[in-house]
């Protein structure tokens, strides 16, 4: 018999290329995970989907790879790479520690005792998200035993505790996001990182800069 666990899941979604907004996001990930006295290797950190935009200049040089590296640093454990075709999802694997999936990819996220399946066709334990659009944003249900559906939140941190194995939800809430928040400057760091290799591509494209 499995013992239960309590797992804490905090998970975003539709963060747009927001690179002003990511290093105030990371603060408020770290508080939240110490307002709850967790450490980040106890926390799932999941994205949904929707980082990138085609509004971006930074995501259309970098062929949208540029959000997910940023969220590689902020230390997200799986990230819905939707910006990606499976080519570019295969080809930022081999420089990220977050685990890129597609909806038709059932990652298995383990920690200690516990595992967790994560995507829309896992089996229990898991963690699904709606295929299609709904007008729920942000909540979290355990629709089945074993299974907790996340809806995608918008300008928000979702917080989900549940009760492992049968997924069910402990404590939930959504943390709208604070752009007064101290800006974490490692992230600050990885975005002028990544901003000034998509301006090198940007000038590559353009044949401004040697090939």
């Amino acid at each position: 018999m499995q013992t239960p666990h309590d797992v804490m899941i905090l998970y975003t979604a539709n963060l747009k290329a927001d690179f002003g907004l990511l290093p105030r996001l990371f603060t408020l990930i770290q508080q939240t995970r110490q307002r709850h006295h967790r450490a980040p290797q106890d926390t799932l950190l999941l994205d949904l989907g929707s980082a990138w935009t085609t509004q971006s200049w930074i995501c259309q040089a970098t062929e949208n790879r540029a959000p997910y590296l940023v969220m590689d640093a902020m230390g997200y454990h799986v990230i819905r790479a939707d910006g990606l075709d499976v080519g570019g999802i295969i080809g930022l694997q081999e420089v990220v520690q977050a685990r890129l999936i597609d909806d038709s990819v059932v990652y298995r996220w383990r920690q200690q005792e516990v595992t967790i399946h994560i995507g829309p066709k896992a089996g229990p334990p898991c963690i699904k998200w709606p295929s299609d659009s709904t007008p729920e944003t942000g909540t979290a249900y355990t629709h089945s035993p074993g299974c907790l559906t996340i809806y995608p939140p918008h300008h928000a941190l979702g917080h989900v505790t549940v009760q492992w194995p049968a997924m069910s939800v402990q404590t939930s809430e959504q943390i709208p996001f604070d752009r007064s928040a101290r800006p974490d400057p490692s992230i600050v760091a990885a975005i002028e990182f990544v901003e000034s290799e998509a301006r090198y591509y940007a000038g590559k494209k353009r044949g401004t800069v040697p090939k």
